[in-house]
């Protein structure tokens, strides 16, 4: 019984610590790539996907919308929450990935320790990649696969 608790104990320090780390990691800088993707989705939510990039200087240019699911996304919140909604969504899937990779690790190798260790080891690697663009979710899609 106090080895179940130490258990918990342990399980609830360490997703208190993975939020708080990823809380203070995640910076509030944007590229440029985020303010292209506001663009897009602004477009789509309106008119629709055409297949058509409407800020090239050449006229009438094929493109296809790589991340056009997420670039709606993006200008949702954005429309409903300016830019410190895409601060929170960005904090939101990086705590959702890193306790996926945690989960995911408790159940590989039966080691809380260790599944805290990884998580702690992969919020510092990825929170130079945690910026609003497609490439957090698809980290997330791809841990899950």
């Amino acid at each position: 019984m106090v080895l179940m608790n130490k258990k918990k104990m342990f399980r609830i320090f360490s997703l208190i610590s993975i939020i708080f780390l990823c809380i203070g990691l995640t910076t509030k800088c944007f590229q440029n790539d985020t303010f292209y993707m506001l663009k897009i989705g602004d477009y789509i939510f309106h008119y629709g996907i055409d297949f058509k990039d409407h800020w090239c200087w050449i006229a009438d240019l094929s493109y296809t919308y790589p991340h056009w699911l997420y670039s709606i996304y993006i200008y949702v919140i954005y429309y409903n929450f300016g830019y410190f909604g895409i601060y929170v969504s960005n904090i939101v899937l990086f705590v959702v990935l890193i306790l996926i990779i945690y989960s995911i690790n408790i159940k590989i190798n039966k080691n809380d320790f260790m599944a805290f260790l990884v998580a702690i080891i992969s919020i510092f690697g990825l929170s130079s990649f945690v910026t609003a663009r497609a490439q957090l979710l698809s980290f997330i899609i791809f841990i899950l696969e």
